[in-house]
């Protein structure tokens, strides 16, 4: 278990997303990219 690991992921999906939403400006787009990170993120920490 990498707690450190997992706040930098943690980080860089929060500013992935802040940048996905300053550049597209749409909401639907954004959720969708915060589907996806969350799924992935499910599937990772269920794998452990």
């Amino acid at each position: 278990m990498k707690h450190g690991n997992t706040i930098i992921y943690a980080f860089a999906a929060l500013s992935i997303t802040a940048l996905s939403l300053w550049l597209i400006h749409d909401l639907w787009v954004v959720l969708l990219v915060l589907f996806c990170i969350t799924g992935v993120y499910a599937l990772m920490t269920s794998k452990r």
